[in-house]
């Protein structure tokens, strides 16, 4: 499963579908109100309750859950060569994010983004 936020209107969002299917993954087009789930029940599939309104995030995000080792840089590769958008936000779900609401996964990579631009 690939959490997305924001990137269905980017260029290269059907390229990105397709480097999904073709490495037989699913994905999730992440919802604003979905934003108050934690990204392990998002990854679980879970929908969403009544909840307050929420911006979009500025900036495209992907969470892959389950893709590790070879297997995700496999996907991240056939994805750069079919012409996926860039997406500069990227996490894996782990033990300690799967608790985490998207925002407080996005301002979280936003940080760590910002530190390793300076350095």
């Amino acid at each position: 499963m690939i959490l997305l936020y924001e990137v269905d209107k980017l260029p290269g969002w059907p390229a990105l579908q397709a480097a999904i299917a073709m490495k037989k993954e699913t994905y999730r087009l992440v919802q604003l109100d979905e934003y108050q789930l934690t990204l392990g029940q998002l990854a679980a599939g879970e929908k969403a309750g009544p909840s307050l309104p929420a911006n979009p995030l500025p900036q495209p995000m992907m969470v892959l859950c389950g893709l590790q080792g070879p297997d995700l840089s496999s996907f991240l590769d056939l994805a750069r060569k079919l012409g996926a958008p860039s997406i500069a936000l990227k996490a894996m779900l782990t033990d300690t994010n799967q608790a985490w609401t998207t925002l407080q996964l996005y301002h979280e990579l936003q940080a760590e983004h910002a530190f390793f631009q300076k350095h």
